[in-house]
């Protein structure tokens, strides 16, 4: 990231700087960074290295605006500009301002043409927004440009799936593989989309040949159960764990551009029920994630604690600052440690990796003291007949019936249906729950 002649100590200094970001470091990185900068302020490098810093404290604006001041800076037709351009794209992304990521990206190949990265971003996005001509074009350069790069070849196959070459497509992925058998967020993204259009013989014959070669993977496992029918009655530990650390980094902005609002309902149907003025005492925050529903409910509670089984998603909801204690559990254990503790117990989109709810909701009214309330989402089950199922998106849906016959130990248990959020341009159907415990 350094520049060719610029000051062996100022060299020095960024290289530490960069290495100290990728630590997660990054008190001591921008200390480094502003040291350079009070000698020269228009140093694109260390602009650049600030703004990820700022990106990585969940600043995006303040980090917009630093690695576009670093691109400024540096001068007209230095290939390296091509690396900011691209982190740009990438913040804007996960800022949910696609059209303007899209510019970033195609600025950043002006720069440096054969940046397949670059283009594999692009693809990526592109076929977000459903202009899947141009996603396969650019997945076509990614790997034109970078032929032994296997996210390339994952992009490509997933973008010829959804226009309907499925050969194609399990032809790049096959490449994908062979070049990288142990990535697992590429693998998984091109069977999920194989699953989801309606590929799902082809998807569970790839999700066998993944378990001949790694028999016991939690996402191969989870996903085969849902794609041959067999479902187990919760996913495990090790699936949840993998899945949100995979995407941790991204999941606020894939969340919003899914427009989610198992948040603000569940603050909602609380500020309803126990009034605008209400303190809410001591509050769990099962499957906290990022801290988006901490976020909503600090202002209330006397007491936030959170428990997550992702370690990548505790880091992003520590830096938050909103919680008083963060714990790397399983919910039904953390709640079986926590009896009597808490006045509220919230759970947006948690309960969506349980098919049999009796366990959890057990554990979360003893967990709760007299009079307390419990609020949770669950994606609904279409057909009524059935308890839950486990669809092949990965996640649970149940039926309101199921849910109602769940909820032993609660009292005033109001269900009510909602839109979670957008799924291919459709709203997924949810339930929203309310529940208290009795008073006595």
């Amino acid at each position: 990231m350094t520049r060719a002649g610029a000051p062996v100590d100022q060299r020095t200094a960024l290289i530490d700087a960069m290495s100290l970001l990728r630590q997660g470091r990054l008190d001591d990185a921008e200390s480094i960074l502003l040291d350079v900068l009070t000698v020269r302020r228009d140093q694109p490098d260390a602009l650049h290295l600030l703004g990820l810093c700022h990106h990585e404290r969940n600043d995006p604006e303040s980090a917009q605006q630093l690695i576009s001041e670093a691109i400024r800076c540096w001068p007209d037709g230095d290939p390296q500009v091509c690396v900011a351009w691209n982190n740009l794209g990438n913040v804007l992304v996960e800022s949910a301002q696609p059209e303007s990521a899209v510019e970033a990206y195609r600025a950043a190949l002006v720069a440096q043409p054969e940046a397949s990265g670059t283009w594999t971003n692009l693809s990526g996005l592109l076929r977000r927004l459903g202009r899947l001509d141009e996603a396969e074009q650019s997945a076509q350069c990614a790997v034109a440009a970078a032929p032994e790069d296997p996210h390339g070849w994952f992009t490509l196959a997933r973008v010829q799936i959804e226009i309907g070459n499925v050969h194609g497509g399990l032809q790049a992925h096959a490449r994908g593989v062979a070049l990288a058998p142990r990535d697992v967020v590429g693998r998984e993204e091109v069977l999920r989309s194989l699953t989801v259009l309606g590929h799902r013989d082809e998807a569970a014959v790839l999700w066998s040949e993944w378990l001949l070669e790694s028999p016991d993977d939690p996402i191969a496992l989870h996903h085969q159960a849902a794609c041959v029918g067999q479902p187990p009655q919760r996913a495990t530990d090790a699936y949840v764990e993998r899945v949100f650390d995979a995407f941790a980094s991204s999941f606020d902005a894939k969340l919003a551009k899914l427009q989610y609002m198992a948040p603000e309902l569940i603050v909602r149907a609380l500020t309803q029920r126990l009034g605008p003025e209400c303190d809410w005492g001591a509050v769990a925050d099962l499957g906290c994630g990022t801290g988006l529903v901490g976020m909503l409910v600090r202002q209330r509670a006397g007491r936030l604690v959170g428990a997550d089984l992702s370690h990548g998603m505790l880091e992003r909801a520590r830096s938050r600052g909103v919680y008083d204690v963060l714990s790397q559990t399983d919910l039904v254990s953390f709640l079986n440690g926590e009896i009597g503790s808490f006045d509220v117990v919230v759970a947006a989109d948690v309960l969506c990796y349980f098919g049999v709810l009796d366990e959890v909701v057990t554990a979360a009214a003893a967990a709760l003291r007299p009079g307390g309330v419990i609020a949770f989402t669950v994606e609904s089950l279409a057909d009524a007949s059935d308890d839950w199922s486990l669809a092949l998106t990965g996640r649970y849906a149940h039926s309101p019936r199921y849910v109602a016959t769940a909820m032993v130990g609660f009292d005033d248990v109001a269900i009510d249906a909602c839109e979670l959020r957008m799924e291919a341009g459709l709203p997924v159907p949810g339930l929203l729950v309310f529940a208290r415990t009795p008073r006595t």
